[in-house]
Parts: structure tokens; C-alpha cells; sequence
């Protein structure tokens, strides 16, 4: 990694002196127990069943009072000229970059925006675009003026799109000139065109100020294809997003989050941990189209880390040419094999793998173990703040040492 990359870890040290601060602040202080994430997911042997948990993930220090907007604000007024979004490669902005204190104005001018539009507090409001710094502005935006986003693919089948209108009940939404031919017809549909806020900014100054209590406000709703085939809105709150980037800071380094690769779809839940969490922790984002990107990206680009699937990843590793600079693997939403594991060592130079599995209902993640080349896969342990059931087929509890 070039000398100037150090440099940004320093930097980046320094800016989590801020963040923690924030994050983890003495006011408000509290653990989310065992007893409040059964409470929260309502697991199903709650009812008529009294059951430990076989295994729990419990520890100190994670305020549940934090919103997503603000460890970013903190940070952007602490580190304003620390690098946090690149795209080395990506059509019209390559080789561009973002620090703090850009992508904070940005950010409030796309919060105050949605103010004067007359967003409410948990009001859905589509985000359709393709990837860019905007997409990653308007997201922090949506965030920051209390609404909840809705990500929206502008490659999705015009019926997807108005499937989601519906249902997620949004009537504001942000995009790009290039994008608009792409929504649907909608009666009563706002359409904030940001090409357009660029060229005729708003005046911005003290927009948008969310207030601590609002932990449990909702703030986004993803859309997956759901068991039937029909779309379904899973909503997680940003004291969930808290609880992940609490998570990160344990378990990953300032090394790690210097580069954290960027290359899932806003419309999937990998990307509230690609996004939305280096954002909060003093970290930098490097934004590409999708993870095959990685056999094109100059070494100056610095990713440590890269947060994806393991089908992509066997892809990725057939490409000639990449120059790998990646420190840690964070893989989940399938399994995991031990021969994948392998070469993830062998062929990349990476220092650790991981193997996380949940549902974008658990926000992202669930469980975690760390692998180890040649070993068995397992499902680990669980998240910090959390606990783990093994169930039979009747969704009954098994005792210690019985599968399930």
C-alpha cells in the first residue's frame, strides 16, 4: 500500500477519537440485553416455550440513542478533508474522490431539500439512481431529514418499481436526469431531480437536526423477493444499524476500514455494511459498479476490505489481473466452502476470512466465526448484542448438543 495510504490511517485514528465520543457517548448509555433483542425479533419459541439461548453475544457499551446521520456529522466537522468515498473506476467519475466535508454539504443540501418538500418523520422516499457519490448523499440525506429510504434500481421492471411505489406508499422520490425516464407514471409523485439541486443549490444552513430519542425511527426499508416471489419490506431502525457498526468497531481495525470495497447494490442489505457503517466509523468507501470492478482497480485504490458473497468471490478469483490489496473478507448470504476459504488465503494474501450468516431482518448479520484454511465450516457465534437458538423442525428449542 502506498506511503500516502498510512498517512489516512493516522488520519483515520484521529477522526475516531471524535467518532467514539459520539457513538458511545456517556448520555444514553445502554446495552441492548438478551432479553430486549428476543423482545425486538419476537422469536417464535417465545410463545408457550420458556428457553435459554444456546449461545449469547452480549457486550457493554452500545448506545442505543445514536442515529445513523449523526457519528457522520460528528466526523465530517472533526476530519473535513479526510478521504471517505472513491471511485477509481466507474463511468464519468473515474479516478474522483469525496472527502467529509464535501460529501456533509452535500448531504444537508438533499436533507433540506426534503424538509421544504414537508418529509415527515419516518416518511418513505425513494432513492433511484445509479451508483455515484449523489446515491451514497442521498442516502445519508434521506437519513438526515428523519424520512426513511427506499431503495429503488433503476435496471428493475417498471411493474417492480411501481410494486414498490405501492406498497412502500413513497410520493417523494430523489434521482438523476439520466434515471428519470426509468420511474414509473404516478399520480402525486415528487420527483427531486439532484442533477438539478447541483446546479441550482439550496440554501442548506441548520436544516436538519435529528434528535437522540429517535433511535427506534425507522430508517430504510429494503425489498427482497420474499419466500413467494413477491417483493417484501423489511425495515430496520437505526438503532439496528447502531448495534452493527458496534459490531465493526470491535471486530475490524482502522486498517480494515481505510478501503472498504463498496460494490453491493443499495437494494441489498450488504450494503448498509459497505456503506452506512464505514460512513459512521471514520472510514473510506470505495465505490465501484459490483465486485468484478476489483480486476480493473489500480493498486492506489487501497482495499483492505471486501464485504460480498461467495459466488461472486469464486468469480472474481478466475480474473486475471488483479492486483490484490485486500486484508480481511467478510462473506455471507451463502455458504461458505472450505475450498473457497482456501483460496481466499492462498491466492489473495488476505490475513483473515470471515463467515457471517442472517437475514436482512437481523440487519444484515447474525452470526460470525472466524476461518481458518483447511477447517470445517461452522455457524459460529453470535453478533455482539444478541442470541442464537437452535430450533427443531416445529421451531421448538433443542437442548445443548443436539442438531437442529
Amino acid at each position: 500500500i502506498p506511503e500516502r495510504r498510512h498517512s489516512g490511517v493516522e488520519e483515520f485514528r484521529l477522526a475516531r477519537v471524535a467518532q467514539d465520543h459520539h457513538l458511545n457517548g456517556a448520555e444514553g448509555r445502554h446495552v441492548i440485553g438478551c432479553d430486549e433483542a428476543v423482545d425486538r425479533t419476537r422469536n417464535p419459541i417465545e410463545e408457550g416455550h420458556h428457553a435459554h439461548p444456546i449461545c449469547t453475544g452480549s457486550e457493554p457499551g452500545l448506545s442505543r440513542a445514536r442515529l445513523v446521520p449523526n457519528p457522520f456529522r460528528v466526523l465530517a466537522a472533526a476530519m473535513p478533508a479526510l478521504q471517505v468515498v472513491g471511485n477509481p473506476y466507474g463511468t464519468g467519475i473515474h479516478g474522483q474522490a469525496l472527502t467529509y466535508g464535501e460529501l456533509s454539504r452535500r448531504v444537508d443540501a438533499i436533507a433540506a431539500r426534503l424538509v421544504k418538500e414537508g418529509v415527515a418523520p419516518e416518511q418513505p422516499v425513494g432513492i433511484c439512481m445509479e451508483r455515484s457519490f449523489e446515491m451514497v448523499a442521498a442516502m445519508l440525506g434521506v437519513l438526515k431529514a428523519g424520512g426513511t429510504y427506499i431503495p429503488l434500481d433503476p435496471a428493475y421492471p417498471e411493474a417492480r418499481l411501481s410494486f414498490i411505489f405501492e406498497d412502500s406508499g413513497a410520493t417523494i422520490v430523489l434521482s438523476r436526469t439520466a434515471q428519470l425516464p426509468t420511474l414509473p407514471k404516478r399520480d402525486g409523485l415528487v420527483i427531486v431531480d439532484l442533477d438539478e439541486m447541483r446546479a441550482d443549490p439550496v440554501d442548506a444552513a441548520g436544516a436538519v437536526s435529528l434528535h437522540p430519542s429517535d433511535s427506534r425511527r425507522l430508517g430504510f426499508v429494503i425489498y427482497t423477493s420474499g419466500s413467494t416471489g413477491r417483493p417484501k419490506g423489511v425495515g430496520i431502525e437505526h438503532r439496528s444499524v447502531a448495534a452493527l457498526a458496534h459490531w465493526t468497531r470491535r471486530e475490524l481495525d482502522e486498517e480494515d476500514l481505510s478501503g472498504v470495497l463498496a460494490s453491493s447494490s443499495i437494494c441489498f442489505d450488504l450494503s448498509v455494511f459497505e456503506i452506512l457503517v464505514p460512513l459512521m466509523l471514520g472510514g473510506r468507501v470505495v465505490l465501484v459498479d459490483n465486485a468484478l470492478a476489483l480486476a480493473e482497480l489500480p493498486r492506489e485504490a487501497g482495499v483492505r476490505l471486501i464485504n460480498s458473497v461467495p459466488s461472486v468471490m469464486e468469480r472474481v478469483l478466475q480474473l486475471e489481473g488483479t492486483d490484490w490489496t485486500v486484508r480481511t473478507f467478510t462473506m455471507a448470504g451463502e455458504f461458505l466452502s472450505t475450498q473457497l476459504v482456501d483460496d481466499l488465503y492462498a491466492k489473495t494474501g488476505a490475513e483473515r476470512v470471515f463467515d457471517l450468516y442472517g437475514a436482512s431482518e437481523d440487519t444484515t448479520h447474525s452470526t460470525i466465526v472466524l476461518r481458518e484454511p483447511g477447517k470445517p465450516a461452522t455457524v459460529g457465534k453470535p453478533m455482539a448484542n444478541s442470541q442464537l437458538y437452535i430450533l427443531d423442525r416445529r421451531l421448538r428449542p433443542v437442548p445443548v448438543g443436539v442438531a437442529g
